[in-house]
């Protein structure tokens, strides 16, 4: 009974013009019966491919007739065939076609697991089929582990596990070697013999075709002969064969049109990596520009917390540039290996594979730190007009340094010659074999297994439980080894999760094998991109860190500013400085915008590197009672409340007074940890000490001209008092240049140290500071957005098209475009994801543990980073689904 039935098959291919038509196929007709192997021989360009894809319902656009058990596939759907392919065909390819993310075992029951049948079934056939083709020894290690001919009969077995009607075989022997050809082909003779299976084989290899019962040779399209082995040993009818193909000619196969589609796909990669590398360079460049420019970096001109916050983003990019140069380099190579290995074939030493690296890579670099620094020449002022909108510059400049191009020059320099240097080495490992199956090979790691995970899982908590418990804000080595720790921990934590995942999966048989698919991908999507989500991770996590501190600083600037300063606005008198008369301060107060509600003093003794107070002048000004004893001191410590634990100030163990009877030695009584008064500039620069009325009677009376007084002024409104302190300011200023002496030479300098310290100018500052910062931060954020993307689709092309080919021929065992869809949407939505979530939970921790001495809170600074968070987030769902709809 046939099997197999074709009525004058037809195929057609139309160029351009209408009559530019070649037929690939013309008016071939065939039967074949159950239980036969018929093999389908030609030279190059016969049509055999083709018409194995029309029998097998690949290509549907032909004329003529094609039954399968009786059944016409010619008016099925797209997707009715790739069902009818599953429960009735098996499929056999020359290159495998196993996913590399399952196991043998797993890869064979694929057919069933998708038909969606019972548990105990899927088992039991597939044990069968293992036993069957002798994989037992190799059924749970995955394909790259395996020989070629062990995959291709794990592909034979994954083929006839559904019972097919009939198999199709594409040039099945294609990829191995004589020895592993001859075991493949028995055991197709073997499922013939002892199953009836019916195989329909297309193959160029008359050694495969002498395993058949039957051949026919087309040319042309056209059927020119067939022979039937009959009761011929193997043997004679393999020298029948040779004997028909001599009779019918045959064709070779030539690289050039491989070799110009691989030159086309280098120039697109060539650019993209340019593009990237140049753009880093100009953005580096803007920002290394403004951090040495003088005038943006003169306190007395720029806001010194504004300057200040340029420090942590510039440090952040200099990362950015290593890690981003130096991923984009590992990507971008990946992408030549196949082509090097093909290099390698025709006849290309090493020693000229290294020159091609060598020069290319040179050229690269040279060229993308020349249109870096280019770009960046023009970007850089428009960076710094950007942000003179933003904050008071006053009468600074742009400028660009010299230092600004050799450092950029020097930085980029080093980074592309260790890159380069590293893979030059690498090719000395080389190997010909393993850069042709590079595209085709899953990426081997030392670090996988659930207990990296483990691991991974438990430096993390070390690293929060460290910043909850012990971190310092002034312990900056501290914060950095812990983000060091964790990013470590992040890629532990990465290497073993999809074998967590399957193990949760595993411990129900039907969740198993209901997510075999989707676990084991993910699994294998994991494996190959640890180090892209852990940089995707760590852009991330500094992204949301900086902003969390950045944007609630700026939020909460008026509660900071209270609790930095409580008086409304204070200046110390000292030296004769700033000894304005009283009528000038009074006339002052008077054209205020809010009425003086009290103006108290607080005398002290200015011996420069100490500042020494009276313990009675500091209970009166804010009833205390504290009380000094004869022989001690107290050490005094500005700090506000609620931030205690971030003082860095030393309990000083003794004070020397020099007095005319000679020293006499005071010892500590304590430290108290109290802002009593606003941290005027000019009291800043020594140690406050406070000493009881005998001790600080006989300083006084040796240091009659370093008696100071502090003023402290309360208004009504602190926040309408901006004009008085820019009033009251000029006036300091202007009285210190006409009746003193300057101390520093330069009127900027002497008015900032001379000057008040006011709730009103913090709050101004930290506002400012706060919008620079908020720009800063979204600015570079939104590099680290699109440095995200660009690594994502870096990841995403080296596989995805590989994918695509793959699932386009696993199609034809009965995957639907449904199940195609689930396979690479899950892993990509992880790929899209995993590292946002990660990176914003970990960030939050941060922010929340430096807040806790920082700001003394930690709810506030958690929703900011949540909030900031969640905007990241949106933005990677919209780019997730951009994405999605033009890939």
């Amino acid at each position: 009974m046939s099997i197999l039935e074709v009525e004058n098959l037809s195929k057609e291919y139309k160029g351009k013009g209408k009559t530019n038509v070649f037929r690939a196929l013309n008016g071939i007709s065939l039967s074949v019966d159950s239980g036969e192997f018929v093999a389908i021989m030609g030279p190059s360009g016969s049509g055999k491919t083709t018409l194995l894809n029309i029998l097998s319902g690949i290509d549907t656009e032909y004329s003529g007739v094609v039954r399968i058990a009786e059944t016409s596939i010619s008016e099925m759907s797209k997707n009715e065939l790739a069902l009818f392919r599953r429960q009735r065909m098996g499929f056999v390819f020359q290159d495998y076609n196993l996913l590399d993310s399952l196991t043998l075992r797993e890869n064979v029951m694929v057919p069933m697991v998708l038909d969606d049948q019972e548990v105990d079934d899927i088992n039991t056939k597939t044990d069968e089929a293992i036993v069957l083709f002798d994989l037992g020894e190799v059924k749970d290690k995955y394909p790259y582990m395996v020989s070629g001919g062990q995959q291709q009969r794990a592909a034979i077995s994954r083929a006839i596990i559904n019972d097919p009607e009939v198999i199709f075989a594409d040039e099945p022997t294609g990829n191995l070697d004589s020895k592993s050809s001859s075991i493949v082909m028995k055991t197709f003779a073997k499922l013939n013999g002892l199953k009836g299976a019916t195989i329909v084989m297309v193959t160029h290899d008359p050694f495969a075709a002498s395993y058949c019962n039957r051949v026919l040779f087309i040319k042309d399209g056209k059927t020119l002969l067939e022979i039937t082995r009959g009761d011929k040993e193997r043997r004679a009818f393999f020298d029948r064969i040779l004997e028909s193909l001599v009779c019918i000619g045959g064709g070779k196969m030539t690289f050039r049109r491989m070799a110009f589609q691989i030159f086309k796909a280098n120039l697109r990669r060539y650019l993209l990596f340019f593009l990237c590398s140049s753009f880093t360079i100009m953005v580096f460049f803007a920002f290394y520009s403004l951090y040495t420019n003088p005038d943006f970096n003169d306190p007395y001109q720029v806001n010194g917390m504004v300057s200040g916050n340029l420090y942590a983003p510039f440090l952040v990019m200099r990362v950015f540039a290593v890690l981003f140069i130096v991923y984009a380099q590992m990507a971008f190579l990946k992408f030549r290996k196949s082509d090097f290995g093909l290099l390698m074939v025709l006849g290309m030493t090493s020693h000229n594979i290294r020159k091609i690296i060598f020069f290319e890579n040179s050229m690269i670099a040279l060229a993308s730190i020349l249109t870096g620094l280019g770009a960046g020449t023009v970007f850089s002022g428009l960076f710094f007009f950007i942000i003179s909108l933003f904050v008071n510059i006053g009468d600074s400049a742009f400028s660009l340094t010299l230092d600004s191009y050799l450092y950029t020059i020097k930085f980029f320099g080093m980074i592309y010659i260790v890159v380069i240097g590293i893979h030059l080495i690498l090719t000395l490992r080389y190997n010909i074999l393993r850069l042709l199956k590079e595209s085709r090979t899953a990426e081997r790691s030392l670090l996988h297994g659930k207990i990296t995970t483990v691991i991974g899982g438990l430096l993390l908590g070390i690293t929060v439980f460290d910043m909850i418990t012990q971190y310092n804000p002034d312990d900056a080595r501290r914060m950095l080894t812990n983000l060091g720790v964790s990013m470590v921990g992040v890629y532990l934590l990465l290497s073993g999760l999809g074998d967590w995942m399957k193990l949760i999966f595993s411990r129900s048989a039907k969740a198993y094998h209901k997510h075999l698919m989707f676990s084991s991908d993910l699994n294998y999507t994991l494996g190959r991109s640890k180090i892209v989500l852990s940089l995707i991770t760590f852009l991330v996590f500094i992204t949301i860190f900086l902003s969390g501190i950045i944007f609630y600083i700026t939020w909460d600037a008026e509660n900071i500013s209270v609790k930095n300063n409580p008086y409304d606005i204070a200046y110390a008198e000292v030296f004769g400085k700033n000894s304005i008369p009283p009528e000038t301060l009074n006339e002052i107060m008077d054209h205020g915008a809010t009425p003086l509600l009290s103006h108290q003093e607080l005398q002290y003794i200015d011996l420069f590197y100490f500042k020494v107070f009276l313990d009675q002048n500091i209970n009166t000004l804010i009833g205390s009672d504290y009380h000094v004893e004869n022989g001690h001191f107290l050490n005094l410590a500005l700090v506000a409340p609620g931030e205690e634990l971030k003082n860095q100030r030393p309990e000083m163990p003794i004070f020397d007074m020099k007095l005319p009877t000679g020293n006499h030695t005071l010892h500590s009584q304590g430290l108290v940890l109290k802002m009593i008064f606003n941290p005027v500039p000019n009291l800043m620069n020594g140690l406050h000490v406070i000493v009881n009325e005998v001790d600080y009677k006989a300083l006084k009376a040796e240091n009659m001209d370093a008696i100071g007084s502090l003023q402290l002024l309360n208004f009504k409104d602190w926040k309408k008092t901006s004009g008085i302190d820019a009033e009251l300011n000029a006036a300091l200023a202007k009285y210190n240049k006409n009746h003193t002496k300057s101390w520093y030479g330069n009127d900027r300098q002497e008015a900032l140290v001379f000057s008040t310290k006011s709730r009103i100018s913090e709050y101004f500052q930290l506002k400012e500071s706060g919008q620079f910062g908020i720009f800063v931060i979204t600015f570079v954020g939104l590099i680290f957005f699109g440095a995200s993307g660009i690594v994502l689709h870096f990841s995403i092309q080296t596989d995805l098209e590989r994918e695509r080919i793959k699932f386009r021929k696993l199609n034809k065992i009965g995957i639907t475009s449904k199940d195609v869809a689930q396979m690479i949407g899950g892993p990509l939505k992880v790929l899209f994801f995993l590292p946002y979530v990660l990176g914003i939970a970990l960030a939050t921790v941060y922010v929340v543990s430096s807040s806790r001495f920082e700001m003394s809170v930690a709810l506030a600074p958690f929703w900011f980073c949540l909030l900031v968070g969640g905007a990241y987030l949106l933005f990677q769902v919209l780019f997730y689904y951009l994405y999605e709809s033009i890939s």
